[in-house]
């Protein structure tokens, strides 16, 4: 049977193929049904009724699969080699990564295996590839493990900063590293919200916090590491503004409320990071004061989590752009902006690509973040920006209805640092992004657009 003409259950993976199967049986599809209410926020609806109603009626059709096995994805598509675009004078970007990122899996260890779920390991594993192979100057930084055992020491921390308040979690030294991040973590998310994840995991042994959701032996580890990876790198970033970093972590983080974990994210680690830097330079711990912070996302789904997380911090600058209706169904309304007038959401309708709307948008969404006027002239005034990385905008990801190309990406970055003061430090952080075949492009292009931006600065160059 052809790959490209047989009947559409051959050409999906099995969760893809599960979940349609499933979403047709459903008679009220809640999301998208204007007579019917939105009854479960928290439960993902990723594929839209429009996408349900086009696949029940085309017994064949022309697609390639979305979700691969990490040996196919190799051969999908030949890789870009960049450097030769960015000029040998600009230093490179940081990359921070771990291995234990390849956990947070509860469908088995043989990664070879087709992934079951859309939001699995082989994401980072085929960006990781992708980088190495785009040939740009980066630099590698493996984020340790923290120390064993994780389960035991976690819990004796939760129970610290319950007692004692989480000023005392920076006193700690048996595991500092794990005692930041659950004290930077629980100072943005309630306290009770980290320790509610750790008995799920490690008391009750729960596999899901919802149908979408799942939770594995190590999901609080792998959570915690991507936070301590948002933190380690923005720590750097700040010590030198003209070096970017790409933090390569997964599980995702900006649909994680204050108090809820769902859409595949358990902590916001762009709040965080952002919250922890404010925390440190209220203390004066930084040559110079952080008095703006800008967080920009541009994955496909409306970064509800992050919003939430930042609302209240005049401090903080949110802006998002993304498909609108779609998951989580928040961020459909450009003209709130919350109570400190800090968040500044950009509905695009599906089908949006970069010459028919979006960059656009983009233009507008940049004024707003860096002066929070619609003006392209005002400098900006932000002293660093933390970067939602979501790939799932990309025309060919599985997930949603945005029309994005892999090269998009570079010229996103590449506006992105122009527009900023040659020394605003910029931290990309992985969220979303589903097509194995093309998300490891598309982060290889983004690197290479600040960089070519960064060198054209010059504070970045040597």
């Amino acid at each position: 049977m052809s790959p490209e003409t047989g009947p559409i259950g051959a050409e999906l993976g099995s969760y893809l193929r599960n979940e349609t199967l499933r979403l047709l049986r459903m008679s009220v599809y809640n999301q998208f049904v204007p007579s019917v209410g939105i009854e479960n926020r928290t439960s993902l609806r990723y594929l839209t009724a429009h996408h349900v109603r086009n696949l029940a009626t085309q017994p064949a059709v022309r697609l390639r699969p979305r979700f691969l096995s990490v040996r196919r994805v190799g051969w999908a598509r030949p890789l870009l080699r960049l450097r030769s675009e960015v000029p040998a004078t600009v230093h490179g970007a940081d990359i921070y990564h771990s291995p234990l990122f390849r956990k947070h899996w509860p469908y088995g260890e043989d990664l070879d295996d087709e992934p079951q779920h859309p939001e699995c390991p082989h994401r980072v594993i085929v960006i990781e590839r992708a980088l190495h192979e785009s040939q740009l100057p980066l630099h590698w930084h493996e984020v340790p493990r923290f120390r064993e055992p994780f389960a035991a020491n976690c819990a004796k921390l939760l129970k610290i900063a319950e007692a004692s308040g989480l000023e005392a979690l920076e006193k700690e030294t048996e595991d500092p590293a794990l005692a930041r991040a659950v004290g930077a973590a629980a100072a943005v998310h309630f306290l009770d919200h980290v320790a509610e994840i750790h008995r799920l995991v490690h008391v009750r042994g729960a596999t899901r916090i919802d149908m979408d959701t799942y939770l594995s032996d190590d999901t609080l580890e792998v959570a915690l590491m991507a936070t301590r990876a948002a933190l380690e790198a923005t720590d750097a970033a700040l010590k030198d503004p003209s070096r970017l970093a790409f933090v390569v972590s997964r599980p995702p983080g900006h649909h994680a409320t204050r108090a809820t974990a769902m859409g595949f994210c358990f902590l916001s680690n762009v709040a965080i990071a952002a919250h922890e830097v404010l925390k440190r330079s209220d203390k004066g711990e930084f040559s110079r004061p952080i008095t703006r912070i800008g967080i920009l996302d541009f994955d496909v789904h409306h970064g509800n989590g992050t919003e939430d997380c930042v609302r209240q911090q005049e401090r903080i600058r949110f802006v998002s752009l993304h498909e609108h209706p779609q998951y989580p169904m928040t961020g459909g309304n450009p003209n709130e902006h919350g109570p400190k007038h800090n968040i500044w959401n950009f509905p695009l309708p599906a089908g949006t690509d970069w010459h028919n709307g979006y960059a656009e948008a983009y233009a507008e969404a940049l004024n707003r973040l860096c002066s929070g006027t619609d003006r392209s002239d005002v400098v900006s005034d932000l002293d660093l920006v933390l970067v939602s990385a979501g790939y799932d905008a990309l025309a060919s990801d599985p997930l949603a209805g945005l029309h994005l190309k892999p090269s998009d990406y570079s010229e996103m970055a590449f506006q992105l640092i122009h527009r900023l003061k040659p020394s605003t430090p910029v931290v990309f952080c992985l969220e979303g992004g589903y097509d194995l075949n093309a998300i490891g492009e598309a982060v290889s292009q983004t690197i290479q657009g600040a960089l070519r931006a960064r060198a054209e600065q010059p504070q970045a160059v040597v």
